[in-house]
Parts: structure tokens; sequence; C-alpha cells
């Protein structure tokens, strides 16, 4: 895949994953009463552990600034650490002003989008979504006091189209949701369950995601 380095705009930027990743995560009810999702206060460590394993990610590395770095080379270089040992590499990265749909470094959404560094099948891409989504948060809300929202997105190998990569997933996230998720236990299913319950979470799949053995039964499909 190419790697763009332009500063574009939210429509290829940020708007780029939601509009092409734009069938939700699930098309079941929300959750029942019966129904266990792990959302509850948390308080995060320096770093983040991985559901069901004994890896802890490493914590961002951080001046005392409250909003992340606006270069997509400043951001890479603190992020492509944590994801290269999944595979990935920081392919493009903007802080966002979502008020205005424009990067700025004032932005108070950062947004991050992830290229393989080879092919990866859709159960893959599955099985990478929450070691990605763990290793992210909450820790970019407790680096950056000023972070109100962010997302992160997984891109598919060797892009060669025109536009922007379609996003395989998304999940777009803020402080408020974040800080009632149990990060420490919360696995696909609660994640997707959560989607349902909480205002500030916005998890988004490809048909091809969506279909694989592990994403229907984490959502109940």
């Amino acid at each position: 895949m190419t790697r763009r380095y332009l500063v574009v705009s939210l429509l290829l930027l940020a708007a780029a994953c939601a509009d092409d990743a734009s069938e939700p995560a699930t098309t079941t009810q929300p959750p029942s009463a019966t129904t266990t999702t792990p959302i509850a206060p948390t308080t995060s460590a320096p770093g983040t552990t991985v559901p069901g394993s004994t890896t802890t990610q490493p914590s961002i590395p951080t001046n005392g600034e409250p909003l992340p770095p606006a270069a997509l080379e400043s951001l890479a270089a603190i992020f492509d650490p944590i994801i290269e040992p999944f595979g990935y590499r920081v392919g493009r990265a903007a802080l966002i002003d979502r008020a205005t749909y424009r990067e700025t470094p004032d932005g108070t959404h950062l947004a991050l989008y992830l290229t393989p560094f080879v092919d990866k099948s859709a159960e893959d891409f599955v099985a990478d979504f929450m070691p990605l989504a763990t290793a992210f948060v909450p820790t970019v809300f407790d680096a950056w006091p000023g972070l109100v929202s962010f997302d992160v997105c997984q891109e598919p190998y060797a892009w060669e189209g025109s536009t922007a990569p379609p996003g395989l997933t998304i999940f777009d996230i803020d402080r408020d949701a974040a800080d009632q998720i149990d990060w420490e236990s919360v696995d696909l299913a609660g994640l997707i369950a959560a989607d349902a319950a909480l205002d500030g979470l916005d998890i988004h799949a490809q048909r091809e995601i969506r279909e694989t053995d592990a994403w229907s039964a984490a959502s109940g499909g």
C-alpha cells in the first residue's frame, strides 16, 4: 500500500474509514437485561494489558503537552513501536477538529490509520482488532488530557486505488465512553455490546469482517 503523507481534510482522513466501513458492527438489537456487558469505571496503568494475555503494551511517550503532535512523522514515531508487534505501521494520522471536519494542530480528535506489513485475511483482521484497541485505549486519553476522542482504522494491504483505502474496521471512542469500559477484561463481544449502550463509542466493520466466524459469534449473529 502506498503511504500517504499529504495533509488532507477529514473527508479523506476521519471520514474515509467511516464512509467505507459504514455498516455497523452488528445488526442485532441492543443487549437485553440478561446480557453481561463488561462496562465499569476503570483506572488505567502506565501500560496496557491485552485481554487474555500477559503481555503489557509499552506506555505512550509524551512531553507533557495536552495534545499529541500533529505531524504524521511524529505520530508514527510514537505509535509504530506499539503496533509493529501486531504487524502494522501507521499509514496515515492526523489531529482533527470535528466541528470543522479539518486537520488542525489544535484538533482534539486523533485519527490513526493502520497498514499491515503483509496481506492479512479477514480472520486475521478480526484477531488483531481487540489487541489494537486495547493497545491504544485508554492509554491515549491518559497520555494527553486535552484529547476528547480517538479513532483507529484497519486498512487493507497494498491498496492501489486512486482514493483513500477503504476501512475494514473502525473503532471510534471518546473519553467519556472509555471511562465506562473495563479495559482489563473487555473482549470483542463486550465491546460490541458496549457499542449499543454507549453514545461515545462507534464500531463499524466491512461485510467481509462481519461474516467471519469470530466477529459473527461476538456480535450474536
